[in-house]
């Protein structure tokens, strides 16, 4: 405190010849003006300085009074022997020693911390045990076995999980089935998060549209776009997503190559053929799409991105099997006409509630598509739902 006075008194008795001079040399008035709001701050900055140093000095002298206060008190009790008295500070010691001290320190600084990505938990938190899972409901599956009787040689399987990691009910569940475009959404995922690890901005990288890029199948950049027109990261993972995009999943995959992808996405438990399209059973995809609630749900960069793109998407048959309207994330998948590769898929969670998960290969009735077994039992879950909890 005296120091602070000092301080102060010094710097006012400074300031108070410095403007006698300045009188004396006729400065002008606004200059003196600015000059003393200087000071003053000055002034301010060094107390406060003082004050930080004399609060610094107060916490080691207070870090430094425990050893002592333990014997004075023991020291006032009524047994005053030396002896119970070192004997009760003996006692008190092995608190402070033993204490680990690593229990307060600040966790280690990683290198390139700015760019890690940030914690979202363990990986499938949401995992179902072989206890909780069971086969379909009754009310699913009768629609089930009613499409099987209506398209003989279709390949069906089927995953209905509660969010929450308690129910999860399938039917062939285990059986590789052709996913069509339904990878794109675990490849987005993994678009993403590269994207955060090498610190890439989203919205102000772009990539070109070159001839190779082009594809025959779904997508809005071939029909609208012309050779050499820029589209960045974020706008061609939305059309990657909302309207399926071939050519913007050529464009990325050039970026982030699909045995990079694979790598990550056999970690989670998911499709691991190492293909661009291929097979992939239920539960591999199921296991994706945890990882994608656990995502949207992180404080990743781009965790928002994903739930947008994901929401705003155009095939969602599901829901138009549905009696009334729901908040989705979703991806679909289907090829037309094609007796190599048929497909009509479709993965979505429902609601933020429950994940949804329909694969459908027929080689046979390759022409038609399957899209009416996903309307079908996108209603069946509705109702089930309805039955069980009371609202949809």
């Amino acid at each position: 405190m005296k120091d602070r006075k000092k301080v102060i008194v010094i710097t006012l008795v400074i300031l108070v010849i410095w403007f006698i001079v300045q009188c004396v040399f006729n400065e002008p008035l606004y200059q003196f003006t600015t000059k003393f709001k200087q000071g003053l701050l000055e002034i301010s900055r060094k107390a406060e300085e003082t004050n930080e140093l004399r609060n610094e000095n107060q916490k080691e002298l207070t870090e430094a009074e425990p050893a002592n206060n333990s014997v004075e008190v023991i020291q006032n009790k009524e047994n005053t022997d030396p002896t119970a008295a070192t004997t009760q500070v003996q006692e008190t010691e092995p608190e402070v020693v033993t204490t680990d001290p690593q229990a307060n320190e600040a966790p280690p600084i990683e290198e390139n911390a700015q760019t890690q990505e940030p914690d979202i938990g363990d990986e499938n938190q949401n995992t179902f045990t072989a206890e909780t899972i069971t086969e379909l409901p009754d009310s699913i599956l009768n629609t089930v076995e009613y499409w099987k009787k209506t398209y003989p040689n279709m390949t069906i399987g089927v995953g209905l999980y509660k969010l929450d990691g308690t129910t999860g009910y399938e039917y062939n569940a285990q059986t590789p089935i052709n996913s069509a475009c339904t990878i794109k959404a675990a490849y987005a995922l993994y678009v993403l998060k590269e994207c955060q690890r090498r610190g890439i901005d989203i919205w102000d990288t772009f990539l070109t549209y070159q001839s190779w890029h082009s594809d025959d199948g779904s997508g809005d950049i071939q029909l609208y776009a012309s050779y050499g027109a820029q589209y960045s990261i974020a706008d061609l993972v939305r059309l990657l997503l909302q309207v399926s995009d071939n050519v913007a999943y050529n464009m990325l995959l050039e970026q982030f190559p699909l045995n990079d992808f694979y790598v990550e996405n056999s970690a989670l438990g998911g499709q691991n053929d190492w293909s661009k399209w291929g097979k992939a059973s239920v539960q591999q995809r199921k296991n994706e799409w945890i990882e994608i609630w656990n995502y949207v749900n992180s404080s990743a960069w781009y965790a928002q991105v994903l739930r947008d793109d994901l929401t705003g998407t155009q095939y969602a048959y599901f829901l138009q099997g549905m009696q009334n309207w729901h908040n989705y994330m979703q991806k679909s998948g289907w090829t037309e006409d094609n007796p190599e590769y048929p497909a009509t898929c479709e993965a979505a969670i429902i609601d933020d509630r429950y994940i949804l998960i329909v694969l459908t290969e027929d080689y046979t009735d390759y022409k038609m598509g399957h899209i009416d077994v996903l309307q079908s039992i996108g209603g069946a879950v509705e109702s089930y739902w309805y039955a069980q909890d009371g609202y949809y």
